[in-house]
């Protein structure tokens, strides 16, 4: 039972972690995923799991939460881009921007909006434009995968990412 406690408190923890949205400053390292829905978004077969859930005598408020949730992915990638994946692992969105050398003093590695002006930038070079699928370019980027929107931020709609 101690063991049973303790791991829905370590998948507490892990899912409070996986689905909070970048904060401006906060730096996303290259190789790293964030998770729209977090542990959530793991479940498979979720019309199944619905069903047996449906049939369980539980709080029909925790449905939702649990079984809804359309996950979304963000991978920063090591070669200065990030992406935005949907739930079917199609790219949906994608930014481009650059890699840290050696040579360039304060450099950040990785995917930041700045704190004053609520730009991004990966690896020291600033964001201008976010390449994204028509069936996309409703959707914003607050409250996930950012906390605020990003600004000074242009859209280049296209019918497939590569």
């Amino acid at each position: 039972m101690l063991g049973f406690v303790f791991a829905l408190i370590i998948g507490n923890l892990a899912q409070s972690i996986m689905v909070q949205p970048i904060s401006p400053d906060f730096v996303v390292k290259p190789g790293s995923y964030q998770s729209k829905c977090g542990l959530y978004g793991l479940i498979p077969f979720k019309p199944t799991a619905r069903k047996l859930f449906q049939a369980l005598p539980l709080d029909e408020n925790l449905e939702p939460r649990i079984l809804s949730c359309q996950d979304e992915f963000l991978h920063v990638a090591k070669d200065g881009f990030a992406t935005i994946y949907n739930a079917e692992k199609q790219a949906v969105l994608v930014l481009e921007g650059a890699v840290c050398t050696p040579r360039v003093p304060g450099c950040v590695n990785g995917l930041v909006m700045k704190g004053d002006n609520k730009s991004l930038e990966i690896g020291g070079k600033p964001v201008k434009q976010a390449t994204v699928l028509k069936s996309y370019k409703t959707q914003q980027l607050s409250p996930w995968p950012f906390e605020e929107e990003p600004t000074r931020l242009r859209y280049k709609t296209v019918s497939e990412l590569k």
